[in-house]
This record gives structure tokens, C-alpha cells and sequence, in this order.
């Protein structure tokens, strides 16, 4: 897992709990959290992606191309990539607090 990502788990993880959780457990909810931020990142790619582009980027996601390839095909077709992606953070990052508050 990217580092910078990790941290931002981590963040957001300790922003939203109130105690100190032990390291195995974060750790743990970190994978899940990760798991979840893919799901999102992906169905809004998928929604703003020019639908005939759909099969090739599934299919560069099931034989897990480099990520190179990955990033330089979502940049062509989607400019603003980084807005979008900054977008889905914020809102993964907001809607995991709320939830953790009103458990």
C-alpha cells in the first residue's frame, strides 16, 4: 500500500476514533478502509469515463497492468483526474467520521 495513502487511512482512522486503538486492529481497519477507498475510486472512474472506454479499463484492472499504464490512460481521458480523486477523499474521509460518531 502507497505510503502517502497509508498515512491517510491512518489519519482519518485516529480523526474519527476517539480512543487509541491497538496496532494490530488499526492495521487491520486500515486494509478494510483501503478496500472501500478502491470501491469508491473505481465506480467514479467508471462513472465519468466515456462509457466505450469502460471494457478497456476493466480489462486493465482484471490483468492488473503497470500502474504507469493505469494513470497514463485516466489522464488522456479524464483531465481533471486529480480534482476528482481529491473529491473522492474528501468525501470517503467525511462519511467514515459521521459514521464512527453516530455509532
Amino acid at each position: 500500500m502507497d505510503i502517502q495513502l497509508q498515512a491517510f487511512l491512518r489519519n482519518v482512522l485516529r480523526s474519527a476514533h476517539s480512543a487509541e486503538l491497538p496496532e494490530p486492529l488499526e492495521d487491520k481497519m486500515i486494509q478494510d478502509m483501503m478496500i472501500q477507498l478502491e470501491s469508491r475510486i473505481q465506480a467514479k472512474i467508471l462513472e465519468v469515463l466515456p462509457e466505450v472506454e469502460h471494457v478497456e479499463y476493466l480489462s486493465m484492472m482484471q490483468r492488473e497492468a503497470p500502474q504507469e499504464e493505469i494513470t497514463e490512460f485516466i489522464q488522456k481521458l479524464i483531465p481533471d483526474i486529480k480534482n476528482l480523486l481529491a473529491t473522492v477523499f474528501k468525501d470517503f474521509e467525511q462519511e467514515y467520521i459521521n459514521f464512527i460518531q453516530k455509532a
